[in-house]
């Protein structure tokens, strides 16, 4: 079997140009600068966030990421991958040999009319490199806090917080549930007015104009304990950290936030209660968070179904079950996705957020100071009249928006 017969499409119509272009032109005779313009022009168009090339025994394997969902596009010759990959390398500044550590750079490159900038990763593997694509269009960004999903009482809560800001302001959610799209959305309101900001990134993904945005690094020595002295001496009105993730940075957080700076950030939890106890584990007590936490945002992202394509049916056996176990009833009619040439086959077009939005006001705070746990807490946040995650799903569903096995598969769900 000649290298060029294993090139094997899978989901040609994710990635037409790319496909097209090595049909044409052969495995042996292309080149790796026509195949990487055809690919991200692909991406783009599809609304991809990430790019893999995965290593396997006698090919390569081509995935992208579409709406959160891994897809296999294609399987590509090991030699004409490897071409490629070497090429992703040499453009992001990296050495194209076989990689002996994880190595990250970046490219930039003009695709559908706009200028896109790519987080190249590569790792050894005992297949070879792995390559990783995370592709930053900064159209994905231009959402405002009205167009992510918030219901209109929530964002009623958050508008609140925006006329009397003050104290902390927290996004919390798994990693890729559009945290940062979250945040950079509030700034972009933000930045219209009267003040200065500045946000300290690890790294800066995407560039907002009139925003002061700092990067980390190691090679400089600026931590994040270094960026706060150096954002202070420049007084600020509001500051974003882009993850509170260890000790370090949440220290850092807590002493902007004690010099009376605004401060937003993100942190890892599955809800809103699930915020106290991560302070409370990276070592804060209740009288800090009460006197600081002043916002709190979990959040999901859900893909919403194809208006073309999806059909409405019964709820299947299993999704009333598993429905079930949250005290949820599904409607009698739900819609579940089908597949189409709109949506490339998926059932799926686009993605919506599912949110939990608290405004911690004095009673909540008092109620912290009793140290709770967070089953009480999470039972005192539904007193308060604060929807769920799960009433948000619940509330998708039933305008028809989503399925019950989308909700049931990003799971994560507190009971």
């Amino acid at each position: 079997m000649s290298d060029s017969t294993r090139f094997r499409p899978t989901k040609p119509e994710l990635a037409p140009r790319f496909i097209k272009q090595i049909k044409v032109s052969g495995a042996d005779g292309i080149e790796p600068n026509d195949l990487f313009t055809a690919i991200i022009s692909d991406a783009v168009e599809k609304r991809a966030s990430d790019l893999h090339l995965d290593p396997q025994s006698d090919a390569y394997c081509l995935r992208m990421r579409v709406d959160g969902a891994l897809h296999d596009v294609c399987e590509i010759p090991t030699e004409l991958a490897e071409r490629i990959l070497n090429h992703f390398k040499v453009l992001a500044e990296l050495d194209p040999i076989p990689a002996l550590k994880p190595m990250e750079g970046w490219v930039e490159h003009e695709a559908e009319d706009r200028l896109v900038n790519m987080r190249v990763s590569c790792v050894p593997s005992v297949s070879g490199d792995k390559l990783s694509l995370r592709i930053l269009d900064p159209r994905r960004m231009q959402s405002s806090l009205g167009d992510l999903g918030f219901s209109s009482e929530q964002s009623e809560l958050i508008h609140e917080w925006i006329e009397d800001i003050q104290g902390m302001f927290l996004v919390a959610g798994a990693v890729g549930t559009g945290k940062t799209s979250t945040l950079y959305s509030l700034l972009d309101e933000l930045k219209g007015r009267e003040c200065s900001i500045v946000t300290v990134e690890d790294p800066v993904e995407y560039r907002i104009d009139g925003i002061t945005q700092m990067q980390l690094s190691e090679k400089k020595e600026l931590d994040f304990a270094e960026s706060l002295k150096t954002i202070l001496r420049i007084d600020p009105d509001y500051i974003m950290l882009g993850e509170m993730r260890d000790e370090a940075s949440i220290e850092t957080a807590w002493d902007a936030a004690s010099t009376g700076k605004v401060l937003l950030s993100t942190l890892h939890s599955k809800d809103a209660a699930g915020v106290i106890s991560s302070l409370r584990n990276y070592g804060r007590e209740d009288f800090e968070i009460a006197s600081f936490l002043e916002m709190v945002v979990a959040q999901r992202l859900v893909r919403t179904l194809c208006d073309e394509c999806k059909e409405a049916g019964e709820p299947e056996a299993i999704d009333r079950k598993w429905f079930e176990s949250f005290d949820c009833e599904l409607p009698d009619s739900v819609n579940y996705a089908k597949g189409c040439e709109a949506c490339g086959g998926v059932g799926y077009k686009g993605r919506s957020g599912l949110f939990e939005v608290w405004r911690v006001d004095n009673e909540h705070k008092e109620f912290i100071l009793g140290h709770p746990d967070e089953l009480s807490l999470r039972g005192k946040l539904r007193e308060w009249g604060i929807p769920s995650l799960m009433d948000s799903a619940m509330q998708m569903i039933s305008d028809g928006q989503t399925s019950p096995y989308e909700i049931r598969t990003i799971g994560g769900f507190s009971k």
